[in-house]
């Protein structure tokens, strides 16, 4: 009783954090400042002043065409506000992008910055859509990296009280059927329950400390009640079989039965339990966090469902003793172990043709396995998400419209030898642009050279060999003013295929 009491106290500590735990988790976690594009990201806004995350307006029509007046000013309406939204920096219109808009598909993209770093930029979301006007005719949509995040937080968390709803019933159901006793089977679910549910307090109290993955909540249902459940019908099956052995009086055969329940049962819980902790624990030495934080809150989970496997449950069955019967559905039998048992004969059917069980078995598994021969692994993006949620749907509407790659650029920090707009480092970029032009993987490249195809290197020279030391062409002025620094310029590389 005083087991359980302290169980229960921890509970009651427990139950006010654990609803906060999905608040306190973050998407992303695949970057680290080591990698060479987060040393290239860092170039780019240290230097040149570019914007850390940037969000994707998606603007379409039914009924009106883009570039008309009639489009143009309703989509003029709907955005307006943006600019001035938390956290906006500023905006690319498709009004002077063209590769921006999709005549035939009705629809155009603006391209919000953002001044937060991409895990944070969620943050920016609900300023972004307040700033939104509701236009008749009109439907605009946020996409990209922070719609992306946020909704992969906001649909793992539903999924967890989707799957809670769903997997406690049939594993309710399918302990009823092997135990033929409510009691008995609402042992593993209470053991199951209780590990979940500390797990999520303690990953909320680490979360305040160090970077926690979303990702992290489906693994801790999945782990706590799964092993609960698994640890728990093992150590339920055994007491109930010692039990039935006893023919002491019935306090005696209780105590009894659970010593021996520990004893056997409980030796392979904790063995086993501890070869699944030092398996996720090892995680916790990679430095990616969504990694590291899986490895944590496995390590967390694992340890309280084998805790509570061999404190909690053990305490339980010795309060209800022969009580867990309790409840019957069915009639209740022990069946004490005996070479004449069903398991007993299939163990010796199984050793009189070994090699004729092992082989099909062995075949059957390599051939369950072979899927894997063909695994592909990627960084989970936006393709992910249910078809139901707006952000997926607005991503859907611009690959279809754009293609893949126009929402996958990548950037490249180009550092030249002096000044990059010097005419011998405008050749140097103009022959390499050219170069990756040619690349079929390559949709277009964005530079300092990639104004206009029908301009020539001479042209691009003395484009930029101005005497006043600035182009006098103002687009130009302005393309340089966000892309080129001294000897450090931008370019942007559009691939031809998706991000993964």
């Amino acid at each position: 009783r005083a087991v359980i009491g302290v169980w229960l106290g921890i509970l009651l500590l427990a139950l006010p954090f654990a609803p906060q735990a999905p608040g306190a988790l973050q998407a992303g976690g695949f970057d680290l400042p080591t990698l060479e594009s987060a040393r290239a990201r860092t170039l780019l806004e240290q230097e040149l002043g570019a914007p850390p995350s940037a969000l994707v307006l998606a603007i379409s029509s039914d009924t009106m065409v883009p570039g008309s007046m009639e489009f143009e000013s309703a989509a003029a309406r709907a955005v307006a506000g943006v600019v001035g939204a938390p956290h906006v920096v500023a905006i690319r219109s498709h009004l002077i992008a063209p590769s921006q808009v999709s005549v035939a598909n009705g629809i155009v993209y603006d391209i919000v910055f953002l001044d937060l770093k991409p895990d944070d930029s969620p943050e920016a979301l609900e300023g972004v859509a307040a700033a939104l006007v509701n236009v008749d005719g009109l439907t605009v949509q946020i996409a990209g990296g922070p719609a992306f995040y946020a909704d992969i937080q906001s649909v793992s968390e539903s999924d967890l009280r989707r799957s809670e709803l769903i997997s406690l019933p049939l594993a309710a159901i399918v302990l009823l059927l092997v135990f033929g006793s409510a009691v008995a089977a609402g042992l593993p679910l209470a053991v199951g329950g209780a590990a979940v549910l500390i797990a999520l307090a303690a990953i909320f109290g680490v979360a305040q400390v160090t970077r926690m993955s979303v990702f992290v909540l489906n693994l801790t249902t999945l782990l706590g009640l799964g092993l609960g459940v698994d640890y728990s019908l093992l150590m339920v099956s055994r007491f109930r079989e010692e039990l039935g052995r006893g023919s002491a009086r019935r306090a005696d055969r209780v105590a009894t039965a659970v010593q021996r329940t520990v004893a056997t049962a409980g030796r392979a819980v904790f063995f086993s339990g501890v070869t699944v902790m030092l398996g996720l624990v090892g995680l916790v030495l990679f430095d990616f966090a969504i990694l590291r934080s899986i490895g944590i809150a496995g390590a967390i989970t694992v340890a309280l469902a084998v805790l509570a496997s061999l404190t909690l449950l053990p305490a339980l069955l010795g309060v209800l003793g022969a009580r867990v019967d309790r409840l019957a559905v069915r009639k209740v039998t022990y069946e004490e172990p005996s070479e004449q048992g069903r398991w007993a004969r299939l163990a010796r059917g199984v050793m009189r043709r070994p090699l004729a069980v092992a082989v099909p078995t062995l075949v059957l598994l390599v051939a369950l396995g072979s899927p894997w021969l063909g695994v592909k692994f990627n960084a989970p993006d936006g393709s992910i998400l249910p078809e139901r949620v707006p952000s997926r749907q607005a991503l859907d509407a611009l690959t279809s419209s754009f293609g893949e790659g126009e929402f996958s650029p990548m950037t490249v920090a180009v550092r030249t030898n002096g000044d990059a707009t010097t005419p011998e480092n405008i050749a140097l970029l103009f022959d390499w642009v050219r170069a990756l032009e040619a690349d079929p993987r390559v949709a277009r490249v964005d530079s300092i050279v990639s104004i206009d195809e029908r301009l020539t290197l001479a042209q691009y020279q003395l484009l930029y060999d101005s005497p006043t030391g600035a182009p006098p062409d103002r687009y130009v002025q302005q393309l340089l003013s966000v892309t080129t620094k001294g000897d450090l310029t931008a370019v942007t590389i559009t691939p031809a295929q998706g991000p993964n």
